[in-house]
């Protein structure tokens, strides 16, 4: 799937090709590709670039009046829940999610931020994800 995001010229270097932040070519150097979300991409750099490194890469822009949803397994899934991946490092909090938009500067509106319970037939106990809706 090609990078999407908004129409604007993504920022480049002297051979014309996108410019990521070095951030994000610290932290993907040794991965194999994968499948990515960038959000949100502002111009699109970012996809951009993971998709000319052979990631399945979408960036998003966040709409002026748009909704961020965000359902994902919360870390407290770990000793709480059943199921779902076992690396914190991949996991959730409502307060990682909040923090992460705030450090990168994205005025929302929280409508919902807690850690929901959802039942999985072949467990005694739910599952916890983190849930948080937010608009602009």
């Amino acid at each position: 799937m090609p990078a999407t995001g908004t129409s604007a010229t993504p920022p480049s270097n002297t051979s014309g090709r996108p410019t990521p932040t070095v951030f994000l070519v610290a932290e993907t150097e040794g991965l194999a590709p994968g499948r990515a979300l960038d959000l949100p991409c502002g111009e699109g750099r970012n996809a951009v670039w993971l998709a000319e490194q052979g990631w399945d890469a979408t960036g998003r822009a966040l709409a002026p009046n748009g909704t961020l949803l965000v359902v994902a397994h919360d870390s407290a899934n770990l000793t709480g829940g059943v199921g779902g991946p076992q690396d914190p490092a991949v996991l959730y909090t409502t307060d990682d999610v909040l923090a992460d938009l705030a450090e990168a500067g994205i005025d929302v509106t929280v409508e919902r931020a807690e850690t929901v319970e959802r039942s999985v037939a072949t467990a005694d106990r739910p599952a916890l994800d983190c849930l948080v809706r937010a608009r602009r």
